[in-house]
């Protein structure tokens, strides 16, 4: 057996555990148990179920509904990918080691109030930027760039970052003012990076600059929407 693999998990052992199982399990359980009466009753009888003639003994049938409570005493997850032929197990990052590193290079988790500031800022930027849009693109299009936008302010930095590349991509001019204001506003670093970078990818990188030299980034975001609202996509 390969180095880094264990045999399948047994008796379909779950390494993924939903949030509903992780508190109290209940089994819920109904029996019927059917028992001769001793010394009861007996007779000779064709039975209407085989058809065949038959001694029939006097019995009891109780049936009984049971209610099992299960509480977790520990616990331990771990990410794996699994073989789909044998079931054996790997360490994820076995498989994918740049996941790995790429997470070791994301940001901590940023305090609630800066993360809620960020996210009161963006949605101004995001309903005029929206107000603009309208005239630039169809309806279709118009959802679909809200959603996009909507991912930059993400407490998810994966999910900021594939829309970040997702935008730079796409290169429609009126994606320069979401990427701008997360280039300038966003707390984390590398996300401000990665936001800055992808302008640059985009060719606007030296326009910017000069459309927003001296102004807040309130002020310059407003005047890349303006700027950047009547081109047609």
């Amino acid at each position: 057996m390969p180095p880094g693999f264990w045999p399948a998990l047994p008796g379909g052992t779950r390494v993924e555990v939903p949030p509903e199982e992780q508190a109290m399990w209940f089994y819920v359980n109904s029996k019927d148990e059917l028992k001769r009466v001793p010394d009861g009753a007996r007779i000779e009888l064709t039975c209407g179920s085989c058809k065949k003639k038959a001694t029939f003994y006097e019995a009891g049938i109780s049936q009984k509904f049971s209610l099992y409570v299960v509480l977790p005493i520990w616990k331990k997850e771990r990410h794996v990918m699994q073989c789909g032929e044998c079931l054996a197990v790997c360490d994820y990052t076995d498989v994918f080691p740049a996941d790995e590193a790429r997470k070791a290079q994301a940001p901590e988790p940023e305090p609630e109030k800066t993360r809620l500031d960020f996210a009161g800022q963006f949605q101004g930027m995001s309903d005029f930027l929206g107000n603009t849009a309208k005239n630039v693109f169809n309806k279709f299009d118009q959802l679909t760039f809200k959603m996009l936008v909507d991912n930059l302010k993400s407490s998810d930095t994966d999910a900021v970052f594939e829309a970040i590349e997702q935008i730079a991509r796409e290169k429609k001019p009126l994606g320069v003012p979401p990427l701008y204001f997360v280039s300038r506003a966003h707390s984390h670093e590398i996300v401000r990076a990665r936001a800055a970078k992808a302008l640059d990818q985009m060719g606007y990188a030296t326009e910017i600059e000069k459309l927003t030299a001296g102004k807040s980034i309130e002020e310059s975001t407003r005047l890349l929407i303006t700027h950047y609202g009547h081109y047609r996509a």
